[in-house]
């Protein structure tokens, strides 16, 4: 199957440790935002999770709070 966001090929290069699968209610933070978060940011989460690497930050959808 292919992979159109191109997470399994960045996978090889970059391999994911902690933080993978953050247990993100989507729906939740969906509503939340009033919009539909971009499916390529979704799949980095579920293999990243949230965090930093080089200068680069990735942050959870909602506040742990609301997850």
């Amino acid at each position: 199957m292919e992979d159109p966001t191109g997470i399994a090929a960045l996978a090889k290069i970059l391999p994911p440790d902690l933080g993978t699968d953050e247990g993100i209610d989507w729906s939740a933070a969906e509503t939340r935002w009033g919009t539909r978060l971009p499916r390529d940011y979704m799949a980095f989460m579920s293999v990243y999770g949230a965090g930093s690497f080089a200068e680069v930050c990735i942050l959870m959808p909602l506040p742990k709070e609301y997850i």
